[in-house]
């Protein structure tokens, strides 16, 4: 690597940690504490993990290495191994600039720092080992039949390990499958190549199944019955195709206009040479949008493997416009993007309403009719936890750089200036939506106003239990002892919660409700309503509170 080259990558992983540091720290939430949890012995990983058992393998060396207040640090340390497979990758498949356009998307791209942080496989994991199968695949392809064996049997093994995380690496597994099948079907078709690529994946197939069976012996524990009915109950019908638009829009707005305007320029040879990619973009599209039904899962979370390739694809197209570009373009690209981003991110500063989740309708027709000064909530099942990001910027900084990219579409002059516009307004939308996430400082920290909270709670020996909202601090709370369940505030659950609170009433009646998002009119608000606020907190627009509740 050249000393330019190594200068520009030392600044741009600088950038990628900076991003993601304080990040480290966040309170584990909802499914996080409880896979926390299950880590700390084979039986309860085992009786948890409904994957395959590298999943429970992983987690539990993460905690013996890093403890259990630092297992963000296995995700990360993927994120940062996945970034520097896809630099190689590209530099090989495309040129030096273009993979250093990768590092530097990969940095910055919200949707990467979440789930670099997130303890979890879809965002962090599994990316690892499709880049690392993609680079092998690539060595194979491009060696001598006699030193191709070696990169072929890496590349069995790299798909091997990928299934043996998730069943979902079948996607993985079929992209490469694909392009081979096409990159031999281009030169002229083969079918004797044809038959070799089936016969690998059923050899594949076979390994992966004696690998179950071999890791049931040596660790019993693993139990590959919990793992398919856990992927069969995603064949349920009945989709709420509300909620798959929601988490749909949740993961645009993670992805960013970093990710998704400069696709307006791209062209048939960028499709033809980063195949692999689109082909796992498509795949994953059917698979999580067309034949299963993860409406109730947390589908946000399922679609970061879209992360990966967007960066690649996005960093040849970015960087082809930027070949040629000279300062003139430069200074105006920097001149508009500046003004442009400074503007936007003044957005955040004007009064916002904080508005319920619920009903969504209402969520929807207040958008409809242009009442954009509200605050958008960013929850979910899977952590980390949640923050506030204004709707008004949101959707603005998508508007203001599509009409960029339109601009450029049209006038093929003017294309480099207005994508380093674009670059300029994408990074300052991703270092808010960062911000929000690691610091709350412009609309509140959930985490400070948990810290807060804990304080009080561990302080108050006459508190034994709590029941909390969303499962915020549930960590925290088992670790002092008063954990005494969640709720959830949503309309489906309000029978059960009404006969659920008048038990927990009975025996102390505590319940840490911090509003992240605030609780719709109707049996939830007016519940709290009615009890004794025994300690209050606020971080910007998110209120703590700690309830006592009696019958």
């Amino acid at each position: 690597m050249r000393t330019p080259t190594l200068t520009i990558g030392i600044v741009l992983f600088i950038l990628f940690l900076a991003l993601r540091l304080p990040g480290l720290s966040l309170p584990y939430h909802q499914d996080e504490w409880k896979l926390v949890l299950a880590s700390t012995s084979a039986e309860r990983a085992g009786s948890f993990f409904a994957h395959p058992p590298l999943t429970q393998l992983f987690f539990r060396l993460d905690r013996a290495l890093f403890g259990p207040e630092a297992m963000r640090f296995l995700p990360f340390g993927f994120s940062i191994a996945s970034a520097w497979l896809l630099f190689v990758i590209l530099r090989r498949r495309w040129d030096e600039k273009t993979a250093l356009m990768s590092l530097a998307l990969s940095g910055v791209v919200f949707y990467g720092v979440w789930a670099s942080l997130q303890l979890d496989t879809d965002g962090a994991i599994l990316p690892f080992f499709f880049l690392l199968a993609l680079y092998f695949y690539d060595r194979w392809n491009s060696t001598s039949t006699e030193q191709s064996r070696r990169w072929l049997i890496l590349l069995a093994l790299a798909l091997l390990f990928g299934l043996l995380v998730k069943l979902s690496f079948v996607l993985a597994v079929g992209a490469l499958a694909l392009d081979f099948v096409l990159m031999s079907a281009a030169a002229r078709f083969s079918w004797k190549r044809f038959v070799w690529t089936a016969l690998g994946m059923l050899i594949l197939g076979a390994l992966f199944i004696v690998s179950l069976v071999i890791t049931h012996f040596l660790y019993p524990f693993f139990d590959w019955r919990i793992m398919l009915t856990h992927a069969s109950s995603y064949a349920d019908g009945g989709r709420n195709y509300l909620q798959i638009l929601v988490q749909v829009l949740k993961a645009v707005f993670y992805l960013s206009p970093l990710l998704v305007v400069p696709l307006l320029f791209f062209s048939r040879d960028v499709i033809k040479r980063l195949r692999p990619f689109f082909l796992y973009i498509i795949l994953g599209l059917v698979f999580y949008l067309g034949l299963f039904d993860f409406s109730r899962a947390a589908l946000d979370k399922y679609l970061a493997y879209l992360i990966v390739p967007l960066v690649a694809i996005n960093a040849v197209i970015i960087s082809r416009i930027l070949a040629g570009i000279n300062n003139r373009q430069i200074k105006i690209g920097l001149l508009v993007g500046g003004f442009l981003a400074l503007g936007l991110v003044s957005l955040n500063l004007l009064p916002h309403q904080v508005f319920p989740l619920y009903p969504k309708t209402e969520w929807f027709a207040k958008v409809w009719r242009g009442d954009w000064l509200i605050l958008n909530p960013f929850t979910g099942g899977s952590g980390p936890a949640g923050f506030y990001v204004s709707f008004f910027f949101l959707i603005l900084s998508f508007i203001t750089t599509f009409a960029l990219g339109l601009f450029g579409l049209i006038k093929r002059v003017g294309r480099p200036a207005m994508v380093v516009a674009i670059l300029v307004v994408g990074l300052a939308y991703n270092i808010v939506m960062a911000e929000e996430l690691l610091l709350g400082r412009l609309n509140g920290s959930l985490p400070q106003v948990l810290q807060s909270t804990l304080v009080f709670l561990k302080s108050s020996p006459n508190i034994k239990s709590v029941i909390t909202y969303n499962d915020i601090g549930a960590y925290k709370l088992s670790q002092i002892g008063k954990y005494a369940g969640r709720f959830y505030a949503t309309p489906q659950f309000e029978e059960a919660h009404k006969e659920r609170f008048a038990e927990h009433n009975k025996t102390g009646g505590y319940y840490l409700v911090i509003e992240m998002p605030l609780l719709y009119d109707g049996f939830y608000k007016n519940f709290f309503a009615r009890c004794r606020i025994v300690f209050e907190t606020r971080s910007g627009v998110i209120p703590g509170r700690v309830y006592h509740c009696q019958t």
